[in-house]
């Protein structure tokens, strides 16, 4: 809502900031360094979000297909092994 508001719709930064403060439990000065992070690097929050509907779309898809998604340890294992396979198969 920030990063669109500012960039977007006319937000002012003491909108942005007011809205960030009434939204999350973050204090006035890490509302105001985040606001500051979205007016210097536009989209940055927004293609955060949209990186995450990725992931979450993707493991539903998986846990649809496959069951219950691995705990984040045994995910870690799982890839770190793979990662591991198709190294020593890179010529």
């Amino acid at each position: 809502m920030v990063d669109t508001g500012l960039h977007a719709r006319g937000c002012t930064r003491r909108q942005a900031v007011d809205f960030t403060l009434s939204h999350t439990l973050l204090s006035e000065v890490d509302a105001d360094v985040e606001v500051d992070r979205y007016v210097e690097w536009p989209g940055q929050a927004l293609s955060y979000m949209m990186g995450r509907l990725e992931i979450q779309r993707l493991r539903a898809g998986a846990e649809r297909a496959l069951g219950a998604a691995l705990p984040m340890t045994v995910l870690a294992e799982v890839v770190e092994n793979w990662v591991t396979s198709r190294g020593s198969s890179a010529g």
